[in-house]
Order: C-alpha cells, then sequence, then structure tokens
C-alpha cells in the first residue's frame, strides 16, 4: 500500500471531522446528505441507461445481469487479492487501528476503481455516450468511496 492511500485515508477521514468538541451531528448530517447526492446520481444514471435503450432489443434486466457479471468478476479478483494481502501479517493489521484503516481505504479504492471502470463499459455498451458515462460513474463513485470508508 502506497502513502498515497494513507494520504487520502487520512484526507477522508479528516473530512467529517470539525474542531468542535462533538462533531457526530455534522456526520450525521454530511453522511445523510452524501447519502441523498448518491441516490440521486444512481436514480439518473437508471435514468439514461432506460432512455438508451428504449426501442432496443436489450431489457433492464439484461443490464442487469451485464452488470452482476461484471461485479462477480471483480469480487472473486479482489476476494484473492485481500486474503492474500491478509494473510501477511492478518494479526498486526486487525490489533493496530490506524493499519485497519489503511487496508479498508485500499480495499474500496481497488473494489470502486474496477467497479468504476466495469459499470462504464456496461453504459458504453447499452449506448450511453463515453464522455457522459464517465462523468457519471466518476461522480457516482467518488461519493460512494467516501461513504464506504466513512462506514468501515
Amino acid at each position: 500500500m502506497g502513502g498515497s492511500t494513507k494520504a487520502r485515508a487520512a484526507g477522508r477521514r479528516s473530512s467529517f471531522r470539525s474542531g468542535r468538541e462533538n462533531p457526530l451531528p455534522e456526520v450525521i448530517s454530511d453522511f445523510k446528505d452524501a447519502l441523498t447526492q448518491v441516490v440521486a446520481q444512481a436514480r439518473q444514471i437508471h435514468a439514461n441507461i432506460q432512455g438508451a435503450i428504449d426501442g432496443k432489443d436489450t431489457t433492464m434486466e439484461h443490464v442487469t445481469k451485464m452488470l452482476t457479471r461484471e461485479t462477480t468478476l471483480i469480487y472473486e479478483e479482489i476476494k484473492e487479492q485481500v486474503n492474500n494481502f491478509l494473510s501477511e501479517d492478518q494479526e498486526a493489521i486487525l490489533d493496530d487501528r490506524p493499519e485497519k484503516a489503511e487496508t479498508w481505504a485500499w480495499v474500496v479504492d481497488q473494489t470502486m476503481d474496477k467497479t468504476q471502470t466495469a459499470y462504464i463499459q456496461v453504459l458504453i455498451k447499452v449506448g450511453i455516450p463515453r464522455e457522459q458515462a464517465e462523468k457519471q460513474c466518476k461522480n457516482l463513485f467518488a461519493m460512494l468511496k467516501r461513504l464506504l470508508l466513512v462506514l468501515g
């Protein structure tokens, strides 16, 4: 895991902290706002997919199967990488909170980057222009990463 992953993880953690004594209400509010944005972005992507497949032989069920197939492949790949990484020194990582956060950041980055790429490819296959697919997925997956890091 490189220093850039550590810096990103630390930056994400600190983005939910404030100098106030009890930042919990602010964290909850930020989290709720981020979740609302994710839902809105996901709905927009869904509407774009629906618009792209209208009048074609492709159904939303077919698109869902394409996405499921891609994410299953990613899961299998990431599962092996994570297991290999953790088996190197699992006890030390799980006992060390900063190391655990760094590991979680690495897992989230790896998973979300690969999943974003897969989603873009599927969106392009169903007829959404590349630029639009990349822009929408970049925004959606950036927010998903942030939420997963906070939940981690």
